[in-house]
């Protein structure tokens, strides 16, 4: 189960990074396995759109099972279907890495996460590297 204290460790993990990485500053939401918000943050200076982009990130890869750098490739090779299941499942499907999925150790979907506001490479590579920290798995990008 994903709990509010793991997902706190999460964020703040994640921040943790950003400012040892020297990053712009950042959004990061966890939702839980019913897309449930479990924890916001938003640094100084990021801007208003953050938290509605950390949050389609997160919809995006609990919506699909897949991290948004898949969803992205998805999209670049296939864009009229990337379309329809956007409109299908009412999600915006952020075709852009930042999203990533948080799994038990038996695979299953616990919830996920979504940076935005810095490279997406270090979006993703934060939250990844946080979700593992915890114990728990992250699902690399294919």
């Amino acid at each position: 189960m994903l709990t509010l204290t793991l997902a706190q460790t999460i964020v703040t993990d994640i921040l943790a990074q950003a400012r040892a990485s020297g990053s712009k500053p950042l959004c990061i939401v966890v939702l839980d396995a019913g897309a449930v918000p479990i924890a916001l943050a938003r640094e100084d200076g990021a801007g208003i759109s953050r938290p509605k982009l950390s949050l389609d990130k997160a919809e995006g890869a609990l919506a699909l099972s897949m991290p948004t750098r898949t969803l992205a490739q998805f999209h670049a090779s296939d864009p009229a279907m990337h379309a329809i299941l956007r409109e299908a499942t009412g999600k915006s499907l952020l075709p852009l890495a930042g999203g990533v999925l948080i799994r038990d150790a038996e695979a299953r979907v616990l919830g996920a996460v979504g940076v935005s506001g810095g490279s997406l490479d270090q979006e993703e590579g934060f939250a990844i590297a946080a979700i593992q920290r915890t114990g728990l798995v992250s699902d690399p990008a294919t």
